[in-house]
């Protein structure tokens, strides 16, 4: 489990009590030369996994330090599937490689008592599309965008303490369905200039480039403290803003 929603699982061994994961996964996809500059592909994708352990909505540290720390998890299935296409265009002096993905990822929790059974993964998104170009000018000068987009990820991997040594999982306020909350979409746009000179056995290389040119406030994680008792209630907290960067390089 993990507040800042990022990659921390905690990674258990197989036992008598925790099977080892097992995973499906089916691909079916074509790939065509649309002329002697373009190509595509799409292909679509279907993954089942099982025997996926998580935390119960409340568990203190003390009960996850302890030996029988096996006896609380939860036995999950999840499954992935999706639609990936991309193109690819190189011309002489410019090129472009356009993706977009349609996707959907989320777990079933083997639980009688629990009132929402299938939840999104932490990390599901449903669109996600790229778009990189790149201007070749002169031979010296490059000119390169990356431009990213990513729809809202589910809210409803956040953990607040308790009184004593108790980590319980944030519910939503109201009549929202833990399901419903989802953070704000992630877009950025990445520029570089890169111009290169060479004389007799010199190689100058200058590189000038903006990430997140346009300044968009992506959110990094939500914050959350003892006092907070509804998702709602979690302050996000903003990725990295407009970063500027300069290199030179000389190679000989």
């Amino acid at each position: 489990s993990t507040t800042l929603q990022l990659p921390t699982d905690l990674w258990l061994p197989a036992s008598e009590q925790i099977a080892p994961k097992t995973s499906w996964q089916y691909e079916t996809g074509i790939q065509t030369n649309l002329n002697e500059q373009v190509e595509f592909s799409v292909v679509a994708y279907y993954k089942s996994l099982n025997n996926l352990y998580t935390l119960p909505i409340a568990v203190s540290t003390t009960e996850i330090g302890a030996a029988d720390f096996e006896d609380i998890l939860l036995r999950t299935r999840g499954r992935s599937r999706g639609l990936e296409c991309l193109l690819e265009a190189h011309f002489e002096h410019y090129g472009l490689i356009a993706s977009y993905t349609l996707a959907k990822s989320d777990r079933y929790l083997e639980e009688d008592n629990i009132e929402e059974k299938t939840m999104p993964f932490a990390f599901d998104a449903r669109h996600q599309g790229k778009l990189f170009c790149y201007w070749s000018l002169r031979n010296r000068l490059r000119l390169s965008a990356n431009w990213q987009y990513t729809s809202p990820i589910p809210r409803s991997y956040l953990q607040r303490s308790e009184s004593g040594d108790a980590v319980v999982n944030i519910q939503p306020g109201g009549d929202t369905k833990v399901a419903q909350l989802r953070s704000r979409p992630y877009h950025r746009l990445d520029m570089e200039v890169n111009y290169e000179i060479q004389k007799g056995r010199l190689a100058h290389q200058l590189k000038v480039g903006a990430y997140n040119l346009y300044n968009r406030k992506n959110i990094a994680y939500y914050s959350v403290d003892n006092e907070f008792t509804s998702l709602n209630a979690a302050q996000p907290i903003e990725a990295f803003a407009f970063v500027p960067s300069f290199s030179y390089q000389l190679r000989f």
